[in-house]
């Protein structure tokens, strides 16, 4: 028996102390890539008719704004750092790179369709860092929408970056429709108002990259 609570206390001090040294290092200043690349070779262009025009600068300019709330609550000196690219092929590692048992980088890769999603979706992520949108879908959501429903071109597609791309991709969460309105977490996202971002579902994002909030 004394043997037994010995054993018990050696693991419990190990798994504490584990722990503690864990919380410590994710608290320390870093920063995390995030590299999004995007297919270059069906990218929205003139000739889809009805689907807002794609300018990857702009793009990941509105992104970077978007998801400045939420970066602003990290530690001290740490950081993310968002980057849009535009390529032909896809990056030869998709996901997660993991450096010390951290996450320190994020590949992922936007992929365009004519074609039909399953489910009838305007896009699809697999929550691996893949996210494949439908032109057609987007194009008849678009004329979907109530006259006043204009589109804001750079609003609407980094809005469905920041919920496919980093809430289903990055964060590896899921749609939640109980979320507030236009928050990131919700997939019924606005065409011209940026996302939000609310406390819990930063955090979320924050936790998902190893990164700790102040």
């Amino acid at each position: 028996m004394v043997i037994f609570s010995a054993i018990i206390g050696i693991l419990s001090g190990w798994l504490g102390g584990h722990f503690y040294t864990r919380h410590v290092i994710e608290a320390l200043p870093r920063s995390v890539q995030i590299r999004i690349s995007i297919d270059s070779t069906n990218k929205p262009n003139s000739t889809d008719t009805g689907v807002p025009s794609w300018n990857t600068s702009d793009i990941e300019h509105r992104l970077k704004q978007t998801l400045r709330s939420c970066w602003t609550t990290l530690k001290t000196g740490q950081s993310v750092h968002i980057e849009l690219v535009e390529e032909a092929a896809a990056p030869a590692q998709i996901g997660w790179t993991v450096e010390s048992g951290l996450r320190t980088e994020y590949n992922g890769r936007v992929r365009f369709t004519k074609g039909a999603l399953p489910f009838g979706g305007l896009a699809m992520s697999d929550g691996e860092g893949n996210t494949t949108i439908s032109k057609t879908k987007t194009a008849e959501h678009v004329a979907g929408l109530p006259p006043s429903g204009t589109v804001v071109n750079d609003i609407f597609w980094s809005n469905y970056m920041a919920h496919e791309m980093f809430w289903l991709n990055v964060a590896e969460k899921h749609d939640n429709k109980l979320a507030p309105e236009n928050d990131i977490a919700n997939p019924n996202i606005k065409a011209s108002r940026p996302i939000d971002i609310c406390p819990q579902s930063c955090r979320s994002l924050i936790r998902a990259m190893d990164l700790r909030q102040r």
